[in-house]
């Protein structure tokens, strides 16, 4: 059996009187917007797990609470945040840091929720083979990167073998037409359906209450928030038992060409006409011959994913395969990238684990290589600063001692001038004997001039 999860974000506010909740659907990717009021619109994941049978696992609702560390996760079972209408059908409501989610809530999401869903689907359907051995299952995902390293630790890996679930990735950028989850009605028909919804039937009092009191427990998230957030989960529960059936899960599989119907025929052979309403989903304007090659080969691809998890790009080449995404400015074949740019691979195969176990080797040798190289460089940059300011302080130091020789030297000079002065008058002195030294002036002039 095949099954899929995939997540869509709402953004939850109330109008400007404070008595209606406003939904409106979001992309992963866009940061939640004003949308009236002047206040911020709060945003709530949705996890959408199911198989190809139309079965639905128990709900999860992901919550950001800024306040939480980032490696954190918090969970809370709560009873009546299901899907279905039977009593004690429950749901789950998470909270990490950021509505992106972190390692933590996916190894707690496979743990919780998939590997025990797969097993009690395994049962209830013996999916089981000929000689009596449980049937493998194939799991997918849309494959980003934050999810591909968590179900690349070797805990999970061996979570997956024990489980015999082979885990996928659908082809990169390639979701929204190859993704069950996508394809399907769901996700559109739920937000058609909650703007719609504008009386008070969606309110439930017990719910309300149960969720009231598992938010009073998150700090980070403020009064009027944890009430948006309360009246915006109650009303996408309301909105997800009205329009959530195992005929629109069937359909997303279908359409994607997951669900045998579509591509085979009753012997299991690929058949033009159901083909070709597979591929109309391409985004591409793919001819009627290499239709024609995609069939003709289709047998040999299958044998070459089941062995090794992947079809390479040398050997999509080989087979006569075109590759139709002239716009992707990267130059380096998908099967030399990372795994959640690759096209679908089974990730826990060994030939997937190894070359994502180099890729990330080579990844973290070229960080170290480009870190060492901004060290060097601020060195060197150092280094030349230093060497500069040495000989600046140099040229200072000849220029200051140049400085005081010439101020030694004119000091010299000027005691020497002064010394000669003082020779020059001494002299005199000898040679005039007019002049007695002590002795005032007047009394020299009488006694040398007039005396009888």
């Amino acid at each position: 059996m095949v099954y899929n999860w995939d997540a869509t974000q709402f953004v939850v506010e109330r109008d400007g009187n404070d008595e209606v909740v406003v939904i409106k659907g979001e992309d992963d990717d866009t940061p939640a917007t004003v949308v009236s009021a002047g206040e911020t619109g709060v945003a709530i994941k949705y996890i959408h797990f199911h198989n190809s049978a139309g079965d639905v696992s128990s709900a999860v609702y992901l919550v950001a609470d800024p306040s939480m560390g980032p490696d954190d996760v918090l969970t809370r079972e709560v009873v009546g945040l299901g899907n279905g209408a039977d009593l004690g059908c429950i749901g789950w409501l998470c909270f990490t840091k950021t509505r992106q989610a972190n390692s933590a809530f996916y190894r707690w999401f496979a743990q919780t929720i998939v590997v025990p869903f797969v097993l009690k689907n395994r049962v209830i359907y013996q999916n089981v083979n000929e000689d009596g051995s449980p049937m493998r299952a194939f799991v997918t995902c849309d494959g980003e990167e934050a999810q591909i390293k968590v179900f690349q630790e070797t805990a999970m890996l061996k979570l997956f073998k024990d489980a015999l679930i082979d885990f996928g990735k659908t082809p990169a950028s390639c979701s929204a037409i190859c993704q069950s989850s996508d394809v399907s009605d769901f996700f559109k028909g739920m937000k058609k359906l909650l703007r719609g919804v504008n009386n008070d039937n969606w309110k439930n009092a017990p719910l309300t209450k149960k969720l009231t009191i598992e938010f009073r427990s998150q700090g980070g998230i403020s009064a009027l928030n944890q009430r948006k957030l309360v009246d915006g989960i109650v009303k996408i529960s309301f909105c997800m038992q009205k329009i959530l059936t195992k005929s629109i899960v069937r359909r997303g599989y279908q359409r994607c060409g997951q669900d045998a119907p579509i591509g085979l025929d009753d012997d299991g052979k690929p058949t033009m006409s159901k083909f070709l309403a597979q591929m109309s989903l391409c985004s591409h304007n793919i001819s009627k011959k290499v239709m024609e090659t995609l069939i003709q080969q289709f047998p040999r691809m299958v044998q070459i994913f089941r062995e090794r998890g992947t079809v390479t790009e040398a050997e999509m080449d080989e087979l006569g395969i075109p590759n139709f995404n002239h716009l992707d400015s990267d130059k380096k074949p998908k099967d030399q990238r990372s795994l959640h740019k690759q096209r679908a691979v089974i990730m826990n195969m060994e030939d997937c684990i190894s070359k994502y176990k180099n890729y990330r080797l080579l990844r973290e040798q070229e960080r170290a290589r480009k870190a060492q190289s901004a060290v060097d460089k601020a060195t060197k940059k150092r280094t030349r600063g230093a060497v500069a300011s040495t000989d600046h302080k140099t040229v200072s130091s000849v220029k200051k001692k140049a400085a005081t020789a010439s101020r030694k030297k004119r000091a010299r000079v000027q005691v020497e001038d002064s010394t000669a002065s003082e020779e020059e008058f001494d002299v005199s002195a000898d040679k005039d004997d007019m002049f007695i030294e002590d002795e005032p002036f007047y009394k020299r002039f009488i006694t040398s001039e007039f005396t009888i």
